[in-house]
């Protein structure tokens, strides 16, 4: 039986670790191609994505003054 619990643990943490490299590749992908900025431009409400207009200018201004 800690056969069966030793190579079942032992799976576990190849997913894990597996899980691990796919998540930091991603990550590197986003980062290479420009996803991350533009991820963090569009939180900011800067960018292409963020288009200004007069009612996304005035919630913007808006949340500045509630901070």
């Amino acid at each position: 039986m800690s056969t069966a619990a030793e190579s079942l643990k032992r799976l576990q943490t190849r997913q894990a670790e597996r899980q691990a490299r796919l998540d930091a590749a991603a990550q590197l992908e986003k980062v290479a191609d420009g996803r991350d900025l533009d991820e963090k431009l569009a939180q900011a409400g800067i960018g292409a994505t963020n288009k200004s207009n007069a009612q996304g200018v005035l919630a913007r201004l808006q949340r500045q003054q509630g901070e």
